[in-house]
C-alpha cells in the first residue's frame, strides 16, 4: 500500500507536474511539498481535500 507521500508524488507526475506547479496550485511552500512526498510530515486534512480536488480524485484519508 502507498503511503500519502509516495501517492502525492505520483498524482503529481501523472500530470507532469513539478513540484513547483503543485506549490501554486494548493498554495503551499516547495519545501512542504518535498517534505509530503518524502513520508516527513502528512498534509492536515484540508491540505489533502484541496489536492484531492486538483488531482481529480477521492479525497485521500489518513489514518
Amino acid at each position: 500500500m502507498l503511503k500519502i507521500g509516495d501517492k502525492i508524488a505520483q498524482l503529481r507526475k501523472t500530470k507532469s507536474w513539478s513540484q513547483s506547479d503543485l506549490t501554486k496550485a494548493i498554495e503551499a511552500s516547495r519545501e512542504t511539498i518535498g517534505k509530503y512526498e518524502r513520508n516527513e510530515i502528512v498534509p492536515l486534512v484540508e491540505v489533502a481535500k484541496k489536492k484531492s480536488q486538483i488531482f481529480l480524485t477521492l479525497p485521500l484519508i489518513v489514518s
